[in-house]
């Protein structure tokens, strides 16, 4: 059951439902001191929430709510966080509070239509429509990831052309986080993560709740879009790609009607493992705009979340350049600072870590030098009789000989057994007096 159109929010008044999907429902809105349009969404995950009377939102079941109340909390954060990001493809939030067991958020009115629509048909997206939707795109992906933010759930559904046709992001969703460890609030969480996932734009690792996500995982879901424009289908869905990945590359199926170098960076990003996909932004630009088809491979990772993100790959050093919207677009290090500070150290570190080295090396050859000389030499001098040869004549080779003098004590050793043989022998003799002693008694 949805909130009834003219309820009020505070100063904001409800209007007809505009979507519905696994996290959230939307509405049409009007902000009534402005008097302006607005969007307002209303956080009601359909496998944990429901409904209790006309308003007031409460948890399904006693397991679920503690999955509920952390999905609550992240999604309050998240806005707070995309309310402070200014870019025309971000969607613009005025907006944010907690109210009827829930949270709300309102969102600047965005007109045009979805890229879905555009595509409804079986249709495909010219190359020079789809490079001008793509890059700022990019952009304001990149920014969302510097503040440790995802989308998870980017379909061509939830990107929106303005009438200028330029492309903005919506619908950005919350992943689920249960707390306690109890199996009930495990088994929660998977059926969270159930609401929020697209066949054929969701990524592998968004269907397991141990699924390692990242900026990896935005750039495969918008790797999917571009495949569904290029191709005309959406691609398989991932789970299947598994078992048997029957998948056709954009490189073939597009072959001759867009930049090869276009295709195969969404070939690139929609790689199954984690690892063999561009880690950020930054790099699948590089992949599909300057680099040849070549797979881009990084660094296996660790248990992620969204605000565990960990960069492969450290860009040149910050740069702040205008994007094609105008905006001052950050990229580099600084744009992944809190990210890279959590993962492992960048290449350049790794560089300057090994400057060590060669000095090392070279003070343990000295060492190794300096023990050989001291044990080999020097102790051999102290060792020597009063009478010995000068060290000179010790280390010449053909002097060396002049040691088997001792050999002749060698055989002195080996007369003695003569000697035991006699006594081996005597030993018997004594054996027939001992029975004398006996016969006395």
């Amino acid at each position: 059951m949805d909130l009834q159109a003219g309820y009020r929010l505070a100063h904001y008044e409800v209007g007809q439902v505009i979507r519905r999907d696994g996290e959230s429902v939307v509405y049409a809105g009007v902000d009534r001191d402005r008097d302006e349009p607005v969007t307002i969404r209303e956080y009601l995950p359909s496998e944990l929430a429901h409904r209790v009377g006309e308003v007031d939102v409460s948890a399904l079941t006693r397991a679920s709510k503690p999955v509920f109340d952390a999905g609550l909390s992240r999604f309050v954060a998240k806005n707070r966080i995309l309310a402070k990001i200014s870019h025309s493809a971000i969607t613009p939030v005025h907006d944010g509070f907690r109210a009827n067991g829930t949270g709300y958020v309102v969102l600047g009115n965005i007109e045009g239509r979805t890229l879905a629509q555009l595509l409804e048909g079986d249709k495909t997206i010219p190359e020079r429509d789809l490079v001008a939707y793509l890059n700022p795109l990019l952009e304001g992906l990149e920014l969302v990831h510097a503040a440790d933010v995802l989308h998870r759930e980017i379909t061509p559904s939830n990107i929106i052309i303005r009438p200028d046709n330029s492309a903005t992001l919506v619908g950005f969703g919350v992943p689920p986080a249960a707390s306690g460890g109890a199996r009930n609030a495990f088994a929660a969480r998977l059926e969270a993560k159930a609401g929020t996932l697209t066949f054929g734009y969701s990524a592998l690792e968004q269907y397991s709740v141990r699924g390692q996500e990242g900026p990896w995982t935005d750039i495969f879901a918008l790797a999917a879009v571009l495949y569904r424009c290029v191709t005309g289908s959406p691609p398989l869905d991932s789970p299947g790609r598994a078992v048997q990945d029957d998948l056709v590359p954009a490189s073939q199926a597009a072959k001759g009607s867009y930049d090869p170098k276009l295709l195969a960076g969404i070939d690139a990003a929609l790689r199954l493992r984690v690892v063999e996909r561009p880690r950020d932004v930054g790099v699948w630009r590089r992949a599909l705009y300057s680099q040849p088809a070549a797979p881009i491979a990084a660094r296996s990772s660790e248990r992620l979340g969204a605000r565990q993100f960990k960069r492969a790959d450290a860009p040149s050093p910050a740069k702040a350049h205008p994007s094609a919207s105008g905006q001052q677009v950050v990229s580099g290090p600084s744009a992944g600072r809190r990210m890279a500070a959590r993962g492992r150290a960048s290449p350049q570190d790794e560089g300057r870590r090994l400057n060590w080295a060669p000095p090392a090396l070279a003070a343990t050859a000295l060492i190794a030098f300096i023990t050989w000389i001291d044990t080999g030499v020097l102790r051999s001098k102290l060792d020597a009789p009063q009478d010995a040869a000068p060290p000179s004549e010790l280390l010449a080779a053909p002097e060396l000989p002049a040691v088997e003098e001792p050999a002749p004590p060698a055989p002195a050793p080996v007369e003695p057994p003569e000697p035991v043989a006699e006594v081996a022998d005597a030993v018997p003799e004594p054996a027939p007096t001992a029975p004398a002693p006996v016969e006395p008694p």
